[in-house]
């Protein structure tokens, strides 16, 4: 995270990673001034491994702006107007009945990536 200066708006944010949630509430105020919505927008379902699992990708709304999963768009905020790229998917696995178990179990995946720069002021 980059700020205008120690307690100043943040001028860049980013961060990815497999395992992490997406944003709290509080730091997508601290970005953009405003809360997000985030709604599923593609949702996927597969067995493998003994495992029916199920994969769900977000979009998220700014003031009725909406960031498409891993589409840069261009946002207006109280805090300035950012470019931003944010993708953000949670999945689940739940063992199939009568099926051989798998060694790991049933386990949570979730991916986020997220870069936002503000362009003005």
């Amino acid at each position: 995270m980059i700020r205008d200066s120690v307690d100043g708006p943040v001028r860049f944010m980013a961060r990815e990673g497999n395992r992490l949630d997406d944003l709290t509430a509080a730091e997508v105020e601290d970005v953009f001034g405003v809360p997000a919505t985030r709604t599923a927008r593609c949702t996927a379902d597969w067995t493998y491994n003994c495992a029916d699992n199920t994969r769900v990708e977000f979009a998220h709304t700014l003031l009725g702006q909406v960031v498409e999963p891993a589409s840069l768009t261009f946002v207006t905020a109280p805090k300035g107007e950012f470019a931003v790229f944010w993708t953000a998917s949670q999945e689940t696995a739940q063992p199939v009945p009568d099926c051989e178990p798998w060694q790991d179990g049933p386990g949570i995946g979730r991916d986020t990536g997220f870069a936002a720069s503000r362009i003005t002021p």
